[in-house]
């Protein structure tokens, strides 16, 4: 490249970088102060940043006439579905703050980036090596353009410092002029992406690849000692715990990216090594197994609680990736050329992302609507109690879809419901906040809460009854976690909550309680009345929080698998104190 052609293609891309900072300057502390006006400025923002962001990153891989044509490729119907998919929503405030519609987006305007290189390039949609190549080369570039661009930041504020000890303000002074920072900004990471699109021979992702390269082996370990656990640990914790689809779930698109860099773009690019091969191939027949077990833990919190947005999404990344894992096991499986179908697989995954992306933002996928009408379902069906049906998110968080929901119970549209329901959501649609609603709902009848634990809670040995002196001691936070939990079953079907009485310190001349209940997270939490759960007030004889068992202590005690027993401990008594040693 000519120097003339160098100092034009980075004046052409710092002139880009510091209009696009103008346009958001313009977007965001312009327009945006105009309440009437944010739906026009969230669909320009949207086009902005599809339009602005893509560019710089092809001006350099395409010339600027192919480049303009792939942006607008993408950018228009990218935004406008963005743009579309708000109207779900009264406020564009809640729509943002809602993220999976922003997910979607991102996904629309980088995963078609590289299709539209090799397209540019005259080598088809569908030229792998381009596509590999380019899709590493996006994620550097970008994340060394931004590294410039933050240290350019430390130079310019330390410079103003500097210059500030002799009196000279001129930093200070444009650094208070709002559109001339979105300018600079915009116009140094724009000059940034051009020197290292100029030196894309030394700033490649080769090194990064084969870095990741090393960690197969290690990954494969990890994921051999994890299916040959399951059989002895059992899948109770797993699928208890919806957290741990979302760990399966990343652990799988961590073992494929790894597979990918191992395949390169092409067989004689591809890892030699015998052992990284095999590791290769080892994970891509063990991915279907962590790829099943996360679908089929969303699946059984869908099945005990309906759908969510949340959960929709993640149900979608994990049956897109239970797919793409049977790919990669079948083309191992299949022999013959496994490299080749694998690298095939991975285009169809990124086309299946983009589709799946796509109708997210559409109404066929209107995550709200479906959601909204799982929850009603739910309640009409009774697998849900008025307590724990979560009318905030209802009326507050599910966009026009939920709030029709909500008024059409308040209505009677959907026949007599239970006055706790209606009264609930009445107070969510007039609260300030989540945290003002919850406030609320604790303190506005607790001793309704208290009555209603003494009903719910059930205590053994068969025939006892919780003290209600016992139930006073029980702090407001914790009646309303643990009527929470009564309104959940167990994977045995029982409450998930419970209580065991008895003499457990016989010094202390009185019958004691152990109230075991389930807590965010599906975590088990053990207190005694009068302590809060997260306090050490309940331990085993190996020293462990009692929290820190499995959930299926409450199953046992439903089942009367437990007993009162006087633990194996000797105390050493010294001038009146027992020390004990905890085995």
């Amino acid at each position: 490249m000519m120097f003339s052609d160098v100092i034009n293609r980075r004046f052409l891309l710092g002139l880009i970088g510091a209009v696009a900072g103008l346009c958001f300057w313009v977007l965001f502390d312009v327009l945006a102060h105009d309440v009437l006006l944010e739906r026009i400025v969230l669909g320009a923002t949207a086009l902005s940043i599809s339009f602005f962001g893509p560019l710089l990153g092809l001006i350099g891989p395409l010339r600027p006439g192919k480049a303009l044509t792939a942006t607008l490729m993408v950018s228009i119907p990218a935004s406008a579905l963005f743009f579309w998919a708000s109207f779900r929503f009264q406020e564009v405030d809640d729509y943002l703050s809602s993220g999976l519609p922003i997910t979607a987006f991102a996904l629309l305007i980088t995963l078609p980036l590289p299709f539209l290189i090799s397209w540019g390039r005259g080598r088809g949609w569908l030229h792998y090596p381009t596509l590999f190549m380019e899709a590493w080369g996006f994620a550097v570039r970008y994340a060394a353009a931004w590294v410039f661009v933050l240290l350019f930041w430390l130079v310019l504020l330390l410079s103003d410092g500097l210059l500030e000890l002799v009196g000279v303000t001129l930093i200070d002074y444009l650094l208070d002029v709002d559109w001339f920072i979105f300018a600079l900004m915009g116009g140094v990471l724009g000059l940034a992406i051009a020197v290292v699109d100029e030196l894309s021979d030394y700033v490649s992702p080769n090194l990064i690849i084969r870095l990741l390269r090393l960690l197969m082996p290690l990954l494969l370990g990890i994921f051999v000692i994890f299916v040959a656990a399951i059989p002895f640990r059992g899948l109770a914790d797993l699928f208890g715990s919806f957290s741990a689809a979302t760990v399966l779930t990343a652990i799988v698109i961590v073992a494929a990216t790894l597979i990918t860099t191992a395949l390169d773009t092409a067989n004689p690019d591809a890892v030699r090594s015998p052992v990284k091969r095999v590791s290769a191939q080892m994970l891509a027949l063990l991915m279907p197994v962590l790829s099943g077990l996360a679908s089929y833990a969303v699946w059984l919190r869908v099945d005990q609680y309906g759908w969510t947005p949340n959960r929709l999404g993640a149900a979608a990344l994990a049956l897109v990736f239970l797919g793409y894992s049977v790919l990669y096991a079948l083309a191992v499986l299949r022999r013959g050329d496994w490299m080749e179908n694998i690298r095939r697989a991975n285009i169809v995954k990124a086309l299946v992302i983009v589709t799946v992306a796509a109708l997210w933002l559409t109404p066929i996928l209107n995550v709200n609507r479906i959601s909204a009408n799982s929850q009603l379902a739910r309640l009409e069906a009774g697998k849900v109690t008025p307590q724990a049906f979560d009318v905030w998110a209802l009326a507050r968080e599910w966009g026009r879809d939920g709030e029709r929901v909500a008024d059409g119970l308040l209505a009677g549209d959907y026949g007599p419901v239970d006055p706790a329901v209606l009264t609930r959501l009445t107070e969510a649609q007039s609260a300030t906040s989540r945290y003002a609603f919850s406030r609320d709902e604790l303190t506005g009848d607790i001793k309704a809460k208290r009555k209603t634990l003494a009903q719910d809670l059930r205590v053994f040995p068969q025939g006892t009854a919780l003290d209600p002196a016992e139930i006073a001691k029980i702090k407001d936070m914790d009646i309303k976690a643990i009527i929470d939990a009564c309104a959940r079953k167990t994977s045995a079907g029982n409450p998930a909550c419970v209580a065991v009485s008895g003499m457990f310190r016989p010094a202390v001349g009185r019958s004691e309680t152990i109230i075991f209940y389930l807590g965010t997270r599906d975590r088990l939490y053990a207190m005694v009345p009068g302590k809060r759960s997260y306090q050490a007030s309940v331990a085993t004889s190996d020293g462990r929080a009692a929290s820190k068992l499995d959930i299926g202590v409450i199953d046992a005690v439903f089942a009367g698998e437990f007993k009162i027993s006087t633990p194996n401990l000797n105390a050493l008594d010294v001038m009146g104190s027992e020390i004990f040693i905890i085995p």
